[in-house]
Formats: structure tokens, C-alpha cells, sequence
């Protein structure tokens, strides 16, 4: 029987991207203000073309901030097909980006997620990649060797049917392991 299921995972806003977004939107009204008021006035009203030119890149400032905050939405979209795991990055609702692929069946560790457990491992790289909202649930863990990356933890936030397909590729053993873990 094959398996396939699919999850969307939102990164809510923290307050540093709140922040983020603060600093863009005064930014972008300094730069409109300088072009459209300071500018026009240095150059006096001899020189129109120079206020055009410096209206039309104010307004070009807007659109650019317009863009930076969209691109800080940030989804996370979990698809487990059979024994293929892929993360993908959603930024903005408009580019995806391939986090990794990988085989469930080459995990060599999983489990719930305590950061207290992977203090001292040594992982050549870690992949976070779940929500922060309240109601995500626990994280899990995944360690596995990646072509890429190498030795890799992975972070990521599946619902039941994700977990679920999960359990039902990753080797025996390691399954046992979590559960001891856990208790």
C-alpha cells in the first residue's frame, strides 16, 4: 500500500521579524521622504527632471519594502511519499525552495525533540524547520547521514498521519530506542 500525505507547517512571526519589518517600513518612507521632499528642494524647481527621477525611485523604495516584508512569511510543507521525505521552504506564498530529501529508512535516530539530549553530538548540520506557534505540538528529531549536508539533525514539527508514515519505514530498532526515550 502506497503512502502519501502532505503538511503545511506556518512559521509565525516572532518579535525580532516583527522588528524586521518595523525597520523596513521607516526605511523605505525615509528614502520616499528624501526623494520626494529633500531632494526636489536642493535641486530647485529649474531642474524637473531630477525630481521625477528622485519621486519615481521614493515610490520604487515602497515597492521594494513591499516585497522584503512580504518574502518574511516563511511555510514549511512536509511529503512523505512511501519512504521519501521531502522539506520544502514556502517564502512569501511564492518561491519554494527544496530544504532536502531523504530516506526514512536511513534514519538512524528519531524521536520526540529535547534540545537537552543533542547538546554534545557533533551533527555536521542541523535543519530546522517547524512552526513556533503554541498549538504545533512537539517537536521530532530525525539524525541521518545526508550526501550534502553529512551527519544531519533534522527538526520539524509532523502532524499524526506524517508521524504515523513515518513509523511504518523507519527500522524497528529505532522505534524501540524513541520509546525508551521517551518514558
Amino acid at each position: 500500500m502506497d503512502i502519501f500525505h502532505e503538511q503545511l507547517v506556518k512559521h509565525h512571526r516572532t518579535a525580532v521579524d516583527y522588528l524586521k519589518i518595523v525597520g523596513i517600513i521607516i526605511a523605505a518612507l525615509l528614502v520616499l521622504f528624501i526623494c520626494a521632499v529633500i531632494i526636489p528642494i536642493l535641486a530647485g524647481s529649474a531642474v524637473g527632471m531630477i525630481s521625477t527621477i528622485s519621486l519615481l525611485v521614493g515610490v520604487a523604495a515602497l515597492f521594494g519594502a513591499y516585497y522584503l516584508i512580504v518574502n518574511t512569511g516563511v511555510e514549511y510543507e512536509y511529503i512523505l511519499t512511501n519512504n521519501d521525505l521531502d522539506i520544502d521552504k514556502i517564502i512569501g506564498k511564492r518561491k519554494r525552495r527544496r530544504l532536502l530529501s531523504v530516506k526514512v529508512n536511513t534514519f538512524e535516530d528519531f524521536g520526540v525533540y529535547r534540545p537537552e539530549d543533542h547538546r554534545e553530538r557533533g551533527y555536521t548540520s542541523t535543519v530546522l524547520c517547524c512552526g513556533v506557534s503554541v498549538g504545533a505540538g512537539d517537536p521530532y528529531y530525525a539524525v541521518f547521514e545526508h550526501a550534502s549536508f553529512g551527519k544531519t539533525l533534522l527538526i520539524f514539527n509532523p502532524d499524526d498521519k506524517i508521524v504515523e508514515g513515518l513509523k511504518k519505514n523507519i527500522k524497528p530498532w529505532i522505534l524501540s530506542k524513541a520509546k525508551q526515550q521517551s518514558r
